[in-house]
C-alpha cells in the first residue's frame, strides 16, 4: 500500500467501512447519520432564489435574494409576479437535523430544509385555509452578505 495516496487510503477505509456495515448491522447506519449535525453557522451569506405557487388560490412567483449571518438573523429582496418589491428582516433556527424555520418581520413563516455544508436550502409555505402556498429552492451564491437590510 505504499504506493497509495493518502486520499485513496481514506477512500478505501470508507469503503470498506460502509460495506462492513452494510452486512454487519444497521448500527452503522446510525453511527453515520450521527456525523452530520447543522447549526444555525450552516446558514451564512447570499443566496439567490425562487419561488412558485398559488397566493390565495391566484398563481405567485417571485424571484429575490436571501442574506444570512450564521448566527439566526437574515433579510430578504424580491420582486414577485404581481410587481411588488418586498424587503425584509428574518429570524431563523436551523435543527440539529438539518430542519428549521425562518421567520419574516412580515409575519410570513417558512419551513426550511438545508444541506448540510449550508450550500443550498429548499424551503415551503403553508397558509392553512387561505388559499396561499409555495415552495422554492436557494442556493448560495457568496459567502458575503449583501447589504440590502431596510
Amino acid at each position: 500500500m505504499d504506493f497509495l495516496l493518502q486520499e485513496e487510503i481514506v477512500v478505501i477505509r470508507k469503503n470498506t467501512l460502509a460495506f462492513a456495515c452494510a452486512v454487519g448491522s444497521l448500527v452503522c447506519v446510525d453511527a453515520f447519520a450521527a456525523d452530520i449535525v447543522c447549526t444555525q453557522k450552516a446558514l451564512r451569506g447570499t443566496y439567490v432564489y425562487h419561488l412558485a405557487g398559488h397566493e390565495s388560490g391566484n398563481p405567485y412567483a417571485a424571484a429575490g435574494m436571501e442574506t444570512f449571518d450564521g448566527m439566526g438573523k437574515g433579510a430578504i429582496k424580491e420582486t414577485d409576479s404581481d410587481g411588488h418589491q418586498v424587503q425584509v428582516t428574518s429570524a431563523y433556527t436551523i435543527n440539529s437535523d438539518c430542519t428549521g424555520e425562518i421567520t419574516y418581520s412580515s409575519g410570513d413563516h417558512n419551513h426550511i430544509f438545508v444541506a448540510p455544508d449550508g450550500s443550498s436550502l429548499t424551503f415551503v409555505r403553508d397558509s392553512e385555509g387561505t388559499g396561499t402556498w409555495y415552495a422554492g429552492d436557494e442556493t448560495r451564491v457568496s459567502r458575503g452578505r449583501v447589504k440590502f437590510v431596510p
